[in-house]
């Protein structure tokens, strides 16, 4: 009977850092996607709004967006260093970016997470149809 106990924490010992490790890579891989989603809803929210305005300065709606991705995101990535641009493109479009780095660095989080990631979002822009006889 003592023996057997024995095998009993063996196996327990084997078994938890692997059942530990898929664990946490569910948890990380959840708060990644839900950063994703929500980075994507800004970019689009973003990319939405500079094509409706009048003119090029799209320095307002870059103010307010920027701030908005740091209030939805989780603990795992933040806004890298100028991560944030709109230009408007040749193909009279509106791009947007957004540049994420991860805060977290460890040899599993390298291995369930990437380490930086972007988000590039555009939308035509309005413009009026001509009205011709």
């Amino acid at each position: 009977m003592k023996r057997q106990k024995g095998q009993s924490l063996v196996e327990f010992a084997l078994v938890v850092p692997l059942f530990l490790l898929l664990l946490f890579g569910i948890i990380y891989s959840g708060m990644f996607f839900h950063d994703y989603s929500s980075l994507s809803n800004t970019a689009r929210s973003a990319a939405r709004e500079a094509a409706i305005i009048e003119g090029d300065n799209y320095t307002d709606i870059k103010t307010y967006y920027s701030n908005e991705c740091g209030k939805t995101l989780t603990s795992l990535y933040k806004l890298k260093d100028n991560g944030f641009s709109i230009t408007k493109g040749d193909d009279d479009a509106v791009y947007v970016r957004i540049s994420m780095e991860r805060t977290l660095f460890s040899a599993v989080m390298n291995m369930v997470l990437p380490e930086s990631f972007d988000i590039v979002y555009f939308m035509k822009k309005d413009t009026p149809a001509s009205t011709g006889n």
